[in-house]
């Protein structure tokens, strides 16, 4: 089965591997002209790891990464006084982390090495221009900016949170909304006795520190900004440290060393069924881009793409095992996205669910509550 993947991001990289492990024959395109990912750090769950393991790649990933000891994370109130700590599952057995931290750039160098090793042929600086067929399970005509038109059983749209084909398939999408928050991002060097997931939660904004190697840690902030917020990339550093100036505990010895500023516009991809159609599959954020508050985005990335490795592969019809993987995934893409965004929206609107009263007798619940419904494999 010849299988065409659209992006070179953790979503289309894991699909691609998965496909090729599974005896199936993939390429890539991909829109930029070499791969660039972005800098700044990034925390994958229990159950993302999972999906490296069976990728083959979690032993790679593990020496890049830091794994939280104890898979702990202190909670404390903006200005340092403790509120809580609370402790995240190991969903992939004992010996895989319940939270790991990784630089971005990091993770994927560990994806393409493994496309490469793979010899997975990937096209840079190369976009679909159109795509015609496969609504009845047949072979689906590419055409792309290379110049090459091609038959693909299936197209897999991993092409990001603004994706053509999801804009040229599925019409009837809603286009990205706006959550109402902003998310601030920088990279520190870790003092050597920083070694847990860090949450301070304060009025109007939360600062997070997570150790993402043996020697970085990064400071992921969210704050509410109006819809039409647009930061020049030189002022990041700036309005970072500013909308976090109010921070106690360990901020402010991190701000004063930190570098590689990134502000994003917090946004989501409204999931819908279908998640396929016409011989396209959507998976990532092409698919379901979530909101950041449950930390679920990589992970929830990663088993997209092995479960539609998994089903594809099983040589039933193609309509069959893309119908499958709808049935396995949209139930729990939408239980975490409406999770996310309704923890987005008690926060941003009434606080009382967030006080240090409330989270200390709550926050643990919460956390087991959550992970329950993600224990069974995806």
């Amino acid at each position: 089965m010849r299988t065409l993947v659209v992006g070179g991001g953790i979503a289309g990289l894991a699909a691609a591997i998965a496909f090729r492990r599974a005896g199936l024959e993939v390429e890539i395109v991909e829109a930029q002209p070499d791969w660039s990912p972005l800098s700044s750090g990034m925390f994958l769950q229990s159950n993302g790891l999972g999906m490296l393991n069976r990728l083959g790649i979690l032993e790679p990933v593990l020496n890049a990464g830091f794994g939280i000891p104890d898979d702990l994370m202190p909670v404390s109130t903006f200005d340092g006084w403790p509120i809580t700590d609370v402790r995240y599952p190991r969903l992939a057995g004992p010996d895989v982390p319940a939270i790991l931290g990784i630089k971005r750039v990091a993770l994927h160098a560990i994806l393409t090495e493994a496309i490469d090793r793979l010899g997975i042929p990937v096209r840079f600086g190369t976009v679909v221009e159109t795509l015609v067929g496969g609504s009845d399970g047949s072979s689906t005509q590419v055409t792309t900016t290379d110049g090459r038109a091609e038959s693909f059983e299936f197209v897999v749209a991993a092409d990001g949170i603004r994706s053509s084909l999801r804009a040229t398939c599925f019409p009837d999408r809603a286009d990205p909304r706006y959550s109402g928050f902003g998310a601030w991002r920088c990279v520190c060097p870790r003092p050597s006795d920083l070694k847990h997931k860090l949450m301070m939660i304060g009025p109007g904004a939360r600062l997070g520190v997570m150790p993402i190697s043996n020697d970085e840690l990064y400071m992921f902030g969210i704050t509410p900004e109006p819809v039409e917020a647009r930061y020049e990339p030189t002022a990041w550093a700036t309005l970072m440290r500013e909308r976090f100036a109010d921070f106690r505990g360990r901020a402010p010895e991190l701000f004063a060393v930190a570098t590689l500023f990134h502000y994003t516009a917090v946004e989501e991809v409204p999931a819908a069924q279908p998640l396929h159609r016409e011989g396209v599959v959507l998976i990532g954020d092409a698919a379901h881009a979530t909101t950041p508050f449950m930390g679920q985005g990589g992970s929830m990335a990663l088993e997209d793409a092995v479960v539609l490795a998994e089903v594809v592969s099983r040589g039933t019809s193609l309509v069959r095992a893309l119908e499958e993987y709808e049935r396995r995934r949209f139930p729990r893409i939408e239980f975490v996205q409406a999770r996310s965004f309704d923890a987005g929206r008690a926060w941003g609107g009434d606080r009382s669910a967030y006080s240090p009263e409330t989270l200390k007798t709550t926050m643990q619940a919460r956390v087991d509550g959550f992970y329950a419904q993600l224990t069974p494999a995806p």
